[in-house]
C-alpha cells in the first residue's frame, strides 16, 4: 500500500489542528475561574394587604323588556349538590318578565 503525498499532507495536517486543539484546550482549562459579577443585594418587595369583607348584596330591577348590557361579566363558582336548570338561561338579550327569578 503506497501513500502519496497529498494523503500524508492532508492526514498530518488534521493531527496537527487536533493537537493544537487539544494543548489549547488544556491550557484554558487549567486557568482560575474568576467572576467579575458584582454581588448584588437581596431586594426585598412589600406587599400592603387588606382584610376581606363578605357581606350578602341584593339588586331589585323593576320593569319588563329585553335585557342589553354594555359589557359581558363571564362569573363562575363551584358548588356541590344538585344542579337546577332554569327554563332559559340568562345572557344578553333574554327577555324577562316581571317576577320572574
Amino acid at each position: 500500500m503506497k501513500l502519496n503525498k497529498q494523503t500524508l499532507y492532508k492526514t498530518g495536517s488534521a493531527l496537527t489542528i487536533i493537537v493544537i486543539g487539544f494543548v489549547a484546550m488544556m491550557t484554558l482549562g487549567s486557568t482560575e475561574k474568576h467572576s467579575n459579577k458584582r454581588s448584588l443585594p437581596e431586594e426585598v418587595r412589600l406587599v400592603e394587604t387588606q382584610p376581606v369583607t363578605f357581606s350578602n348584596m341584593s339588586i331589585e330591577i323593576e320593569g319588563s323588556g329585553v335585557i342589553e348590557s354594555p359589557r359581558s361579566l363571564n362569573h363562575i363558582s363551584e358548588a356541590s349538590g344538585v344542579v337546577l336548570f332554569a327554563k332559559n338561561d340568562l345572557k344578553d338579550g333574554t327577555f324577562l318578565r316581571e317576577g320572574e327569578l
